[in-house]
């Protein structure tokens, strides 16, 4: 975290940063409301669900670590948009 790294920048004269994600709704006069602060928000664009043989036939099986049984990683429209 950027506190554990407070007293090093100082020493090595170097830049640190943190990023943090916020989820924020709109209601409908505009006005935000904060739903969720993030100190590790992912910047994948992409997400990994389950492989299912009715829907996703046409798409190759993956069984890498990222997921406990056999998945597809797809793009997802939305982190597209928004990381993008």
């Amino acid at each position: 975290t950027l506190r554990s790294t407070l007293g090093f920048c100082e020493q090595a004269d170097c830049a640190c940063f943190q990023i943090f994600g916020m989820d924020v709704l709109l209601d409908e006069d505009c006005k935000p409301w904060l739903l969720e602060l993030n100190s590790s928000p992912s910047m994948k664009i992409d997400q990994t669900r389950p492989w299912l043989e009715d829907r996703d036939i046409e798409f190759p099986r993956c069984t890498c670590c990222d997921f406990p049984v056999p998945h597809i990683h797809e793009r997802c429209v939305c982190d597209s948009v928004v990381k993008g």
